[in-house]
């Protein structure tokens, strides 16, 4: 702003001495407000032209991501069987992903409703430099805390990107995996496998992604 502000005082300066010059040598004032206009175009060029550190190119990193998830899906999630739910669970929705401020996060809006009923989520991924992973939160309907930062940290394993976390629910120690496995050009899916208490590990939901039209 302080940028901005001396400029507009510069060119206001520089107009009262043309004024000034006009009357007392007629020609001479066009020739020093031709040269003042010329000099300022081209200032105003230069500063137009220089980058702006607000629009810095994106990482490696969050370029891969982006060209993966980034787009308006069509979601359709499903649980696998269990023993309390033989016929499993299936959910419909829809999940907006765009790139935050910079490029240097992804933002999503998940929105579903069917077997569990109504479900809304926004989701923060970004890459953290320092610990060479990808890190994710979630605010979220079903969240008892609204928000939760994850602990763990995603990776690529050749084109699928692994999350791998863990969690504490009700006295319940649970590792986590999540993998994003790009399916076609116009898809990905996201499976989950969970792991309770030291057991075996098994999956719980897949979530296929197809892009919206």
């Amino acid at each position: 702003m302080g940028t901005v502000r001396g400029r507009c005082l510069l060119l206001a300066t520089s107009a009262t001495a043309v004024v000034v010059l006009a009357f007392s040598v007629g020609a001479r004032a066009q020739e020093v407000h031709a040269g003042q206009n010329s000099q300022s175009s081209s200032s105003q060029a230069e500063h137009l032209a220089a980058p702006h550190p607000l629009t810095a190119e994106r990482s490696p990193e969050m370029e891969k991501l982006a060209t993966m998830l980034v787009g308006n899906w069509e979601v359709v999630a499903t649980r696998e069987p269990s023993a309390a739910r033989p016929k499993g669970l299936r959910n419909t929705g829809t999940n907006r992903i765009v790139l935050g401020p910079g490029g240097r996060s992804i933002v999503e809006n998940f929105h579903t409703e069917g077997d569990t009923g109504p479900r809304s989520a926004l989701g923060i991924l970004w890459w953290d430099a320092k610990a060479q992973g990808y890190r994710t939160m979630f605010c979220d309907t079903v969240d008892p805390a609204g928000c939760s930062v994850y602990d763990g940290l995603g990776k690529w394993e050749g084109n699928d990107l692994i999350f791998e976390f863990k969690l504490d629910h009700d006295g319940i120690k649970i590792n986590g995996k999540e993998m994003f496995m790009v399916t076609s050009p116009f898809s990905y899916t996201v499976r989950f496998f969970e792991s309770r208490n030291g057991g075996p590990e098994d999956a719980t939901w897949t979530v296929n992604n197809t892009k919206a039209e």
